[in-house]
Formats: structure tokens, C-alpha cells, sequence
């Protein structure tokens, strides 16, 4: 039999003795009290399989004992009762008690009782070794599908960026930045990771551009402009249609990121909070990140430069209240972009 153990509770210590010695040559150890409020408080912390408890106590009866331990864990409760006590057997019963057992004890009866519900009990560990290892599988492919899904992620928002020659800095700058921004001005952690996995696919509609526009390095003409602007709808319509709640917020940031607050932005004209919260903090990082970073067309500003920038603009492209949150978090986004920096040092 495998190893379990017992509690015994009972007022007198001819009973507790009987019982223990019966339990050990089922090779049950067990721990014996005479004090059912001591045998509570010990069971507030240590697990057992066996509960048994006698009903006439001085402190507190059987009953209340049971009603007082029955939620801390599962272990199986046995009342010791004396016979035709129907009755107190029903509210035993009612209260949590699986079995019961007559005074006298008969020590074949007793052993024959306890060897049974030992089987049933090693059975019910079984079940909840196996639940346990059901439950860890579980995890661990959830697990497994989320580090997937980040990587596919990852992947069709560098798609973009290597059409326009960006790099894969860029799109993790962003998603950075807008992680630090969101956790700032108050977004719980949850929103807070989704926005970090949604933000890179902002412009995913650049897939959708034809490269003549794209990869021009000099002044767009209107037209052009017309048809660089729609990425932004683009990049909506290849996100929209999913349950992922990131590719769903993918879809809004892609909508979104290029509104202004003063409603001078594209595609739909939007202002102030009319722009969703997302958009509006991918806004600020991407712009951020655009003018501090190297493109063919353009040297990187300097990082006075983009925050004076960015300054001037709160309340005309910028929500103001986030601007002041980015000011608060610059030094960590400022870290982040020396640290990003480095990282292309290396790679040359």
C-alpha cells in the first residue's frame, strides 16, 4: 500500500492508541490528538488522507470538527460513533463525513472499512497525479502556441519593413516604446503585453504599396501621397477579420497610427479621443523612432532634436496627455534606444 496518513481526533486516549495501532499494520501513519482544536490548527497546515474523529468531545464535537476542516483539503473523514446514533450518522453526513465506524471498534471490521477506502483513496491521488500532468501538458502547448503565434507575428511585421529598407530594430523600438508608454499612463499588464505584440504590424499595409512609391527617396507628388496613406486601410483590412485580440489591435493601431489629435491625420480625419487610445501611443513611439533612426532618405535626428519635436507637437499631432506620460518614461525609452543602438554597432 502506498504511504498515507492519518489524524486521529477522540477525547480518550484508549481509543487513539486502538486506532493508531490498527492504522500502522496497514502501514498508515498517523498523528493522534485528545485536543480537537489542536488537531484544527495542525490541520490548517499539513495535508492527510484520513481524518478520524470521535463526536463527544469536551471542546467541540465531532461535528463541528468536520465542519471546521472539510474545506481545507480532501482528505477522507471517518466518524467514530457509537451504534444507532442515526441521527448524529445524518448530520455527519450532511456535514462532509464519508464513513463511519462503531464503538466498540472491531478491529476486522476496522481493517476491512480502512483497507477499502485506502484503495480509494490511492485511487483518487492517481486521478489527481494525472490531472496535474494533463494540466502541465496543457500549459506547456499553450505555451508552445503562444511563442508561435509571437513568432508569426514577428514575422509578417518585418515583412513590411523590409520593403521600405527599415529594420527589425525598428519595428521592436516600437513595440517597445509602446509598451512602456501604455504601462505608464495606466494599462493593466494584460493590454499592456497585447499593445507590445500588436504594435509592430502598424504598418503592415505597406505590403500592399507598389514599390515605385515606397522606395522613393525623393518628394511624393499628391498622388503618391494618396497612395502611401493607404497603408493604413490596407493593413486594417489584412488584420481585421480575426478573434486574436492582437491581430485585432493590429488592426486598429494599422487604422490609427497616422490620425493627428488636432484631426488634421489620415484616413478618416479622426481628433482627440476619437482616435483610439492604441493608435494614439503607437503614434508617439513610431514617430519618435522615425526621426531618431537612419533612413536612405534622411540622417537620424538627434535626440534633443526628436524631443523638441515631439514637444512642439503635443496637442496638434500628439495626444497631450500621453506626451506628458512620454516625458515621464523618456529616460527608460531613452535607454532602450541606447541599448538598440549597440546593437547595430555590432552587427557592422
Amino acid at each position: 500500500m502506498e504511504e498515507l496518513n492519518a489524524v486521529i481526533i477522540d477525547d480518550s486516549k484508549t481509543i487513539v492508541l486502538l486506532i493508531k495501532n490498527y492504522l500502522e499494520e496497514l502501514g498508515i501513519e498517523a498523528i493522534t490528538f485528545t485536543n480537537p482544536l489542536k488537531a484544527i490548527e495542525y490541520l490548517k497546515n499539513n495535508k492527510v488522507d484520513f481524518i478520524f474523529v470521535d463526536y463527544n468531545m469536551p471542546e467541540m464535537n465531532g461535528v463541528e470538527v468536520i465542519e471546521s476542516v472539510r474545506f481545507l483539503h480532501d482528505g477522507v473523514i471517518i466518524m467514530i460513533t457509537s451504534v444507532g446514533e442515526n441521527e448524529l450518522k445524518l448530520k455527519a453526513l450532511e456535514a462532509g463525513a464519508v464513513e463511519f465506524i462503531n464503538k466498540p471498534i472491531l478491529k476486522a471490521e476496522f481493517l476491512a472499512t480502512v483497507r477499502n477506502l485506502a484503495k480509494i483513496r490511492i485511487q483518487q491521488m492517481m486521478l489527481e497525479d494525472e490531472k496535474i500532468l494533463i494540466q502541465a501538458e496543457v500549459q506547456r502547448q499553450l505555451e508552445n502556441i503562444k511563442k508561435q503565434e509571437k513568432e508569426t507575428l514577428e514575422v509578417l511585421a518585418h515583412v513590411a519593413e523590409y520593403r521600405d529598407e527599415n529594420t527589425f530594430l525598428h519595428v521592436n523600438r516600437v513595440a517597445e516604446y509602446s509598451k512602456i508608454i501604455a504601462k505608464a499612463y495606466g494599462l493593466d499588464d494584460a493590454k499592456a503585453n497585447i499593445i507590445y505584440q500588436a504594435a509592430p504590424l502598424h504598418d503592415i499595409g505597406k505590403i500592399g504599396i507598389r514599390d515605385d512609391v515606397l522606395l522613393k527617396t525623393d518628394k511624393l507628388t499628391d498622388e503618391e501621397y494618396d497612395i502611401m496613406k493607404s497603408h493604413t486601410t490596407i493593413g486594417y483590412e489584412i488584420l481585421k477579420n480575426t478573434t486574436s485580440p492582437i491581430l485585432h489591435m493590429g488592426a486598429e493601431i494599422a487604422l490609427t497610427h497616422h490620425e493627428r489629435w488636432d484631426g488634421n491625420g489620415y484616413p478618416k480625419g479622426l481628433k482627440e479621443k476619437e482616435i483610439p487610445i492604441y493608435g494614439r501611443i503607437v503614434a508617439i513611439a513610431d514617430v519618435f523612432d522615425a526621426l531618431t533612426a537612419k533612413r536612405p532618405y534622411k540622417k537620424p535626428w538627434s535626440l534633443a532634436e526628436a524631443l523638441t519635436f515631439m514637444l512642439d507637437n503635443s496637442g496638434k499631432i500628439f495626444d497631450p496627455e500621453l506626451i506628458d506620460v512620454f516625458l515621464q518614461v523618456y529616460e527608460d525609452i531613452f535607454e532602450y534606444y541606447k541599448i538598440s543602438e549597440q546593437e547595430i554597432k555590432d552587427e557592422v
